[in-house]
């Protein structure tokens, strides 16, 4: 919806992940050993936004949440 609303208004849009939102995809009785379902639902979040923004042909900005210290696996494995 929100890459439609973007479509329509004519502009770009941001969309945020969180590492709460990773899990949430990945599903929360996913095995989260060393953020491994936080990181995989992260990512396969990032393509799925990857593959839809072209289909709706609006530039996205993916903002990876505010990322505390004790977070820095999750984002480090996101990179990786």
């Amino acid at each position: 919806a929100c890459m439609e609303a973007a479509k329509k208004a004519g502009g770009p849009i941001m969309v945020t992940s969180s590492r709460g939102g990773g899990q949430f995809i990945a599903g929360k009785a996913a095995d989260n050993t060393d953020d491994a379902a936080c990181i995989a639902g992260s990512v396969a979040g990032a393509l799925h936004v990857r593959a839809v923004a072209k289909l709706y042909g609006v530039p996205v900005i993916l903002h990876s949440d505010h990322c505390q210290k004790a977070w820095l696996p999750w984002f480090d494995g996101m990179i990786k």
